[in-house]
């Protein structure tokens, strides 16, 4: 586990590197606790019970550490997107090397899984290999809460919220484009009620108006202490008028401590990219799916 955290460490941004020093220690303390949690008996059953595949022994479904030859270690497991049992695919954790060609890579993932029949793996890197899937975007709050206020800033106001608020939320998701919903996350009325006992679930207003709601929650960034964006939505008649910026950045002034704050954006994401991008959030990396032919 100690030389696959220094590997990952390694592969991620200078300016990430030098924020933390202790990248490497914090990495390997998040991949033991991931590699306890997905091999625990009781988790993997249920895990088994939300995802059967026939004949597969719940055991099967924790996460492996592999001898890829020449390709170096790596740590992976079966995922199902969107637990969807007809779309497998092999997420790695880590791993020892750079994988410049990653489909031959990906292929010895697959076979590694093949009661599965897998038909992708996804890793992360700098660069999302092959087909990019989520962005990586993050910046410590400090460093945020340090640079200019965006340009409508005053324009918008932000308001502590409760779960109750779900169904507005929801509302506002179904206005928007098929395009856009596309790319938004739905969250639940769970969800979002961790977000407000956290303190940072919040309605924003226009002039008094509901224009939008944006929610994050604690949750360590690659074994860091940080905040994780989870919702973050404006309304129809309140996009398009640059408020996305301003929404954010009164976010980031509402969030205590000098941790970092994240959060995953699709690949096909290009506003969101541009908008985390004015507020000061650099982009780490992300995920990319490598396409195999099934092997069964």
């Amino acid at each position: 586990v100690s030389t696959l955290a220094r590997a990952e460490a390694a592969r991620l941004p200078a300016f990430f590197r030098a924020a933390a020093p202790d990248l490497a220690a914090r990495l390997e303390a998040a991949l033991s606790a991931e590699l306890t949690a997905r091999t625990a008996p009781a988790g993997l059953a249920t895990y088994a019970h939300t995802c059967p595949i026939p004949g597969q022994a719940p055991a099967a479904y924790a996460l492996r550490a592999l001898d890829l030859g020449l390709h170096g270690l790596a740590i992976a497991g079966i995922h199902f997107l969107g637990l969807d049992v007809t779309r497998p695919f092999v997420g790695v954790a880590a791993r020892t090397h750079a994988w410049p060609e990653p489909a031959p890579v990906a292929a010895v993932l697959c076979a590694a899984f093949a009661d599965f029949a897998p038909t992708a793996a996804r890793w992360f890197d700098a660069v999302p290999p092959g087909r990019a899937d989520q962005h990586l975007v993050a910046e410590r709050l400090t460093a945020l809460q340090a640079a200019p206020r965006p340009r409508h800033f005053g324009d918008l106001r932000l308001r502590p919220a409760t779960a109750a608020v779900h169904a507005r939320y929801a509302a506002m998701v179904a206005r928007l484009s098929p395009a856009q919903r596309a790319l938004t996350a739905k969250e639940t009325p769970q969800s979002l009620t961790t977000c407000a006992a956290a303190g940072a679930l919040f309605t924003a207003e226009v002039d008094g108006l509901l224009a939008g709601l944006i929610a994050a929650r604690p949750e360590p960034l690659l074994g860091l202490p940080a905040w994780v964006v989870v919702a973050e939505v404006l309304d129809a008649p309140f996009r398009g008028r640059g408020l996305g910026p301003a929404i954010q950045r009164h976010l980031v002034e509402r969030l205590p401590g000098d941790g970092w704050l994240w959060g995953t954006i699709a690949a096909g994401n290009a506003p969101s990219l541009r908008t985390a991008a004015r507020v000061g959030r650099r982009v780490i990396g992300g995920w990319g799916f490598i396409d195999v032919p099934p092997t069964r």
